[in-house]
C-alpha cells in the first residue's frame, strides 16, 4: 500500500524540473532520500542508546578519578562538538584514565571502530558519506551516549543529542503510561501486535522477522500501526520496537519494562 505526501520545493528548483527534457522520477528520488535519512537516524540512535546503557553500567565500576576525568574531558569538547574531535578526546582519555578503566571501556570502542557492532543497512548504503565518515558518526554517537549514561548530564545546549535524549526520555514515560493499558485491552491493534511479538520472540528475548510477525498478526492495517510502534512521533502509539535488517526486537530503553508488564499480564 502506498501513501501520498506533499513535497515543497524552491521555485527555482521546481521550474528546472518542470522544464527538464529528461525524465526525473521524483517519487523514487524522495523515497530513497527518506529511507537513507531514517536508516541514519535509527543507526545513530541505536549507537547512542548502547552508549547510555554502557555508561550507566560503568557508573558503579569506574574509579572516582576516571569518572571525573571523563566528565572534564567531555565538558571541554562539548562546545565544539563534531566527529573530528573524537580522536582528540580519545587521546586525552587514553592518557588520563586508569589502566583498569581503560581495559574495561576499550573493547567496546574497538568493536565499534572495527565494525563489529551497530551493523546496519545504512553503513552499506551508497551515499555522499564515506564508510569512514559513517563509522566516525556511529562511534561519536556511542561516545555521546556513554557520557550521558556516566554523568546523567546533557552534553551541551547546542548538541543534537540533547534533543534526542529528551525525546527518548519522553518516549520512555509514554510507554510506561500506555503499555500497562495495552495488556489490559488485548483486542486493540497495537496490543495484538505487541503480544504476538512477545509470543514469537520468547517474551522479547529473541528477534523476529517482520514478515513472520505480520503473518502471525493477520491485521489489515499492520504496516501503518507497526510503523507507529517503532518510530518517534507525537501521534505514534509508543515506540516499543526497533528494526534491524528486517528483524524486530524490543527497543532497548523499554525492554525490561515491557517484559515485566507482560509477565504480570501472563501471570
Amino acid at each position: 500500500m502506498t501513501k501520498t505526501i506533499a513535497v515543497s520545493l524552491p521555485e527555482e528548483l521546481f521550474l528546472k524540473i518542470r522544464h527538464s527534457r529528461e525524465s526525473i522520477k521524483i517519487s523514487r528520488i524522495c523515497q530513497t532520500a527518506l529511507e537513507f535519512e531514517l536508516m541514519e537516524k535509527e543507526t545513530l540512535t541505536k549507537a547512542r542508546e548502547l552508549g547510555i546503557k554502557d555508561g550507566d553500567k560503568a557508573k558503579s565500576i569506574l574509579t572516582d578519578f576516571s569518572r571525573k576525568e571523563i566528565e572534564s574531558a567531555f565538558e571541554k569538547f562539548s562546545q565544539n562538538w563534531n566527529s573530528d574531535k573524537l580522536y582528540e578526546l580519545a587521546d586525552e582519555l587514553q592518557l588520563s584514565l586508569s589502566i583498569e578503566d581503560l581495559n574495561m571501556l576499550q573493547p567496546k570502542f574497538e568493536q565499534i571502530f572495527n565494525g563489529e557492532l551497530i551493523l546496519s543497512d545504512w553503513m552499506k548504503y551508497e551515499s555522499g558519506k564515506t564508510a569512514q565518515d559513517k563509522w566516525s558518526e556511529v562511534a561519536w554517537a556511542y561516545v555521546e551516549g556513554t557520557y550521558l549514561g556516566l554523568t546523567s548530564k546533557d552534553i551541551s545546549k547546542q548538541a543534537s543529542s540533547v534533543k534526542e535524549s529528551q525525546e527518548i526520555t519522553a518516549e520512555i514515560k509514554r510507554i510506561q503510561r500506555r503499555v500497562p493499558r495495552w495488556f489490559k485491552n488485548p483486542t486493540q491493534i497495537n496490543s495484538r501486535i505487541l503480544i504476538e511479538f512477545l509470543t514469537l520472540s520468547d517474551r522479547g528475548n529473541k528477534q523476529v522477522n517482520i514478515s513472520d510477525l505480520k503473518a502471525k498478526c493477520n491485521i489489515k492495517e499492520f504496516d501503518i500501526n507497526f510503523a507507529q510502534m517503532k518510530n518517534f512521533g507525537k501521534r505514534n502509539h509508543g515506540k516499543v520496537f526497533d528494526t534491524i535488517n528486517g528483524k524486530v526486537e524490543l527497543w532497548l530503553p523499554v525492554k525490561d519494562f515491557v517484559q515485566n508488564e507482560y509477565n504480570k499480564h501472563k501471570n
